[in-house]
């Protein structure tokens, strides 16, 4: 059994690509795919993130329904299982029908074989472990993000904010 949760730090779509494959420790560092980051399934604050995006869904399904013209990439990032494995990937093309979010998988699963980099998927807005908004160059949600992102040393969160294209502040 695993005991960590497998988060992509941003999805593919927001990520064109990132340098030094390798894993180091908890981080995957895959060529052309996103950086994949292992966290404690206990960590506070990872789960604190998690439960902040699931208490402001309500403002990302605003903004997703009327977008303002500087907004893009409206993504959510769902879990996935199977068996003891859990991985939570980004969802790109996100479109919500007032019950269920309905999009794309924009990640490249770690360890899973049963979802795959573009498979459909559907989940609840109370389901999320989080949402994400880019507004002009400004991250707006990505509550997870901005836990990873923060513990990173500066040359790492300079090198993430320039191949992100934006600003995580």
């Amino acid at each position: 059994m695993r005991k960590h949760l497998v988060l992509c730090l941003v999805g593919l779509a927001l990520l064109g690509g990132c340098k030094n494959a390798k894993r180091e420790g908890k981080t995957a560092r895959r060529p052309g795919k996103p950086t994949v980051i292992s966290v404690e399934r206990d960590d506070e604050e990872m789960n604190g993130a998690m439960q902040k995006a699931r208490q402001t869904v309500g403002e990302f399904i605003e903004h997703l329904a009327n977008p303002k013209p500087s907004e893009e990439r409206f993504s959510v990032k769902a879990k996935f299982a199977e068996g003891d494995d859990v991985e939570h990937m980004w969802l790109g093309e996100v479109r919500y029908d007032g019950t269920m979010f309905h999009g794309t998988v924009a990640n490249t699963p770690l360890h899973l074989k049963n979802v795959k980099l573009g498979d459909r998927h559907s989940l609840r807005a109370e389901e999320i472990s989080d949402w994400m908004i880019i507004d002009g160059s400004r991250l707006v949600g990505g509550y997870t993000i901005r836990v990873l992102f923060n513990r990173m040393p500066p040359e790492e969160k300079k090198q993430a904010e320039e191949e992100c294209g934006f600003v995580i502040d």
